[in-house]
């Protein structure tokens, strides 16, 4: 990342430090100002200070470090219609001032983690059931996870499985995969492809189930 300083007496040969970490590639320009690329950092505010033979100066959190901001995993991705369920959200970059939208709807976000790798947040009222897109926005960007939530309606006696989510894994297996449908009972059996695969029962419209490792591609999960 390059970072440009104006300043008067900045001059070939000046020595640019950010955050305490001398910067490279320093090049004094035309205009007066310099170019400089920053050292790796630690996130948020960093001071910038320079020094030559004209004396030297410091901009106290001139210098703004972000995250990069990515979801790696929503839990539970699955909830009722009628909303209120707590989910978290897993990854990096996730400020407490996060703004997080299931669809078009805002969630309100209860907690962040001090190191910004998880949100655990409400998961609001759907107009209907099916999959929505789960958007995270904040100063360090902004990303969708596309069918990252999956709204189901509660109840229902007959045996029936609607969806899986998160509907793709690693081929080693061992991710938590939910099922849901209706009629589900501590008995009920999953099979992915016709393998059994452990799972537990959380109510009557939910399994928690262990992907077993597979082969790349879809697979038939009754």
């Amino acid at each position: 990342v390059h970072d440009s300083t104006t300043h008067s007496g900045l001059v070939d040969g000046t020595r640019v430090e950010i955050g305490g970490q001398r910067a490279a590639n320093v090049v004094a320009l035309e205009d007066g100002s310099l170019r400089a690329q920053a050292p790796a950092g630690e996130y948020g505010p960093a001071d910038v200070r320079v020094s030559n033979v004209n004396g030297e100066a410091t901009l106290p959190g001139a210098l703004f470090y972000y995250e990069d901001l990515a979801v790696a995993a929503i839990n539970p991705p699955v909830g009722p219609v009628e909303g209120g369920v707590v989910t978290e959200i897993h990854g990096t970059g996730l400020t407490a001032d996060s703004r997080v939208l299931f669809g078009d709807l805002a969630a309100e976000v209860q907690d962040a983690a001090d190191d910004r790798a998880r949100l655990t947040v409400l998961v609001p009222r759907a107009r209907a059931a099916g999959p929505v897109d789960v958007s995270v926005s904040n100063d360090n960007g902004e990303l969708t996870v596309l069918d990252g939530f999956f709204y189901f309606e509660a109840g229902g006696d007959a045996l029936s499985a609607e969806a899986v989510a998160p509907s793709s894994g690693p081929v080693e297996g061992g991710g938590s995969v939910f099922v849901v449908g209706s009629g589900f009972s501590e008995d009920t059996e999953v099979h992915f492809d016709g393998r059994p695969v452990d799972c537990e029962w959380i109510d009557a419209n939910q399994l928690s189930c262990t992907a077993p490792p597979g082969a790349p591609g879809n697979v038939n999960v009754d």
